[in-house]
């Protein structure tokens, strides 16, 4: 399969992941529901090269080891399978609320309450999943209510769109956490970039979460002894 140069042949070969993060170019005029696809994809794929849609679209893939040496280089080690690591852990929360409804230890949950206990950031982001006359879907958006955050626990195995999360980031004022998966924060990275007035680099922590269906724990496990890092 050769690389994919725009957003047409992104979701052509099939590779729109739907974070809806094209949204914020207005040649997309939002986003549908594509059964072909299986997830949310732009209502308009015929989006001009040039446009920001086009340059911070996940799905025709980013470059993880430059992006990962203007980050970390001088602080971290690198593997070719996990990126620039300072240290490896294994943990879970020792809350029992976050405990009782919790998937892998709650740590992301504990994480964005550790957040925002500390005022480390004003605003944490949430997915939740939604039933409505559009059936079940989900939707991400910034919160600073514990309550939201534990309403929010669990994987969710599908596409996940944060078209909401945009217009949160975009209206709110203060510091906010962005947890996603390390697709998804390379395009909100790329916003950054080609978008600074849209989400201030100084305003957000992004925090990606592993797919562990390409990082399995026995990988990990490897790579900890070849990098003289400790799990505890």
């Amino acid at each position: 399969m050769k690389t994919p140069h725009n957003i047409k042949e992104v979701v052509k070969s099939h590779l729109c992941i739907g974070c809806g993060l094209c949204t914020i170019d207005k040649e997309t005029q939002g986003i549908q529901l594509s059964h072909k696809n299986d997830c949310l994809v732009p209502k308009n794929v015929k989006v001009s090269d040039t446009s920001l849609a086009n340059i911070i679209c996940p799905g025709k893939g980013y470059d993880i080891k430059g992006t990962g040496e203007n980050l970390f280089a001088n602080e971290a080690k690198y593997s070719l399978q996990l990126d620039y690591i300072n240290s490896l852990y294994a943990s879970h929360s020792l809350n029992d609320e976050v405990l009782e409804n919790a998937s892998s230890g709650g740590v992301i949950t504990q994480l964005l309450l550790y957040l925002l206990d500390k005022k480390i950031v004003d605003y944490v982001s949430v997915t939740q999943f939604v039933c409505d006359s559009k059936g079940v879907h989900t939707r991400t958006f910034l919160t600073s209510e514990k309550k939201e955050i534990l309403k929010a626990q669990g994987s969710k195995y599908c596409p996940v769109n944060f078209d909401t999360l945009l217009d949160d980031l975009h209206q709110k004022s203060g510091r906010v956490a962005i947890m996603a998966t390390p697709c998804v924060i390379a395009g909100f990275r790329k916003i950054q970039i080609h978008q600074p007035n849209y989400i201030n680099e100084e305003k957000s922590d992004e925090n990606g979460n592993y797919c562990l269906y390409e990082t399995p724990t026995n990988l990990i496990g490897r790579k900890s002894g070849s990098l003289h890092v400790t799990i505890w």
